[in-house]
């Protein structure tokens, strides 16, 4: 199980407007998602009148692989945290390791794209 932060709104696959911006933070080796929120980060990427932005904070140990990040994508989709689609990653530091190797997995056409963004 992995432990998350989230603020913003939910968007389910079906009913999302097209315009909206689905965000993951990871985090580097030294940090946790706490750091997101405690930094003031979270707060002001959710601070908008819209109500299209949806931020998610991820306890993932950085040392995970692309399989891993997959697999917590589609567990978030599935407990009804993103819609499915295409997000923004941020990935500071070590875990953009697991960035490197999700984008090996997806070159092979083993999953489906699943950031459209990454930072």
């Amino acid at each position: 199980i992995i432990s998350i932060l989230h603020c913003g709104p939910k968007f389910h696959a079906d009913t999302a407007p097209k315009n909206k911006i689905e965000i993951i933070l990871l985090h580097s080796s030294h940090h946790t998602k706490d750091d997101w929120k405690s930094s003031g980060v979270m707060e002001q990427l959710c601070q908008n009148d819209t109500n299209l932005v949806s931020v998610t904070a991820i306890d993932m140990p950085f040392k995970k692989n692309g399989i891993q990040l997959f697999e917590t994508f589609w567990g978030l989709r599935h407990a009804g945290i993103i819609s499915g689609e295409p997000v923004i990653i941020v990935t500071p530091a070590a875990s953009g390791k697991t960035i490197v190797s999700a984008a090996e997995i997806d070159l092979a056409h083993e999953h489906t794209d699943f950031a459209h963004t990454l930072i």
